[in-house]
C-alpha cells in the first residue's frame, strides 16, 4: 500500500490515501461521464482559437479557462455535489484542523460542516488534490508511449502544490 499523500491548507493537514483499484475505476468512470463533456467543450473552444498544439502553460491556462466557461452549462449543483461526495470519502482522507498528526480524524461530513461552512473554494481545492493523488501520478504508467506520458505529466503540473 502506498503512503498517504500529505496536503496542507493553511494550518490544516490532510493525509490522502489512494482509492482501492476497482473503486478508483468506478470513480474515474463517474468523473468522465460528468466532466468529459465539459473538457470536450473546452478543448473545442481552444481548437477554434487556432492555438499552437504544444502543451504549454498558455495552452493549459486557455484550456482550463474554457473548462470553467463550459462548466455552468454542463454541470448542475446536484452533479457537482455528487463529484464532491465521490472524491471526499472519509475512508481515504484524514484531517487535522491544527496540523498536528496526533489530532487526525476521518474527513466526515460532520467535519466538513464544522470547518468548511462558507469555504466552498477550499473544498474544491481539496477535491483537485484528491484527483491529483489518484489520477495524475503518471510516473507509475508503463504501458503508454513516452511522448504521451510527457503530455500527461504536463497536465499534472497544473495541480502541483505550491
Amino acid at each position: 500500500m502506498n503512503k498517504p499523500a500529505e496536503y496542507r491548507q493553511g494550518e490544516s493537514l490532510f493525509l490522502i490515501r489512494q482509492f482501492e483499484p476497482f473503486e478508483s475505476l468506478s470513480i474515474l468512470a463517474d468523473l468522465q461521464k460528468i466532466l468529459g463533456p465539459v473538457i470536450s467543450g473546452a478543448a473545442k473552444a481552444v481548437e477554434e482559437r487556432n492555438l499552437d498544439r504544444e502543451i504549454n502553460m498558455v495552452f493549459m491556462a486557455k484550456l482550463f479557462g474554457g473548462i470553467f466557461e463550459e462548466l455552468p452549462s454542463k454541470l448542475n449543483g446536484e452533479q457537482f455535489e455528487h463529484i464532491a461526495r465521490t472524491l471526499l470519502k472519509a475512508d481515504y482522507i484524514s484531517f487535522s484542523h491544527d496540523g498536528a498528526e496526533k489530532n487526525l480524524v476521518k474527513f466526515t461530513e460532520t467535519v466538513i460542516d464544522e470547518y468548511y461552512t462558507g469555504r466552498p473554494l477550499d473544498l474544491i481545492a481539496l477535491m483537485i488534490q484528491v484527483a491529483k493523488v489518484n489520477y495524475l501520478d503518471f510516473t507509475k504508467l508503463s504501458a503508454i508511449p513516452a511522448g504521451w506520458r510527457e503530455i500527461l505529466e504536463g497536465l499534472g503540473l497544473i495541480y502541483q502544490a505550491k
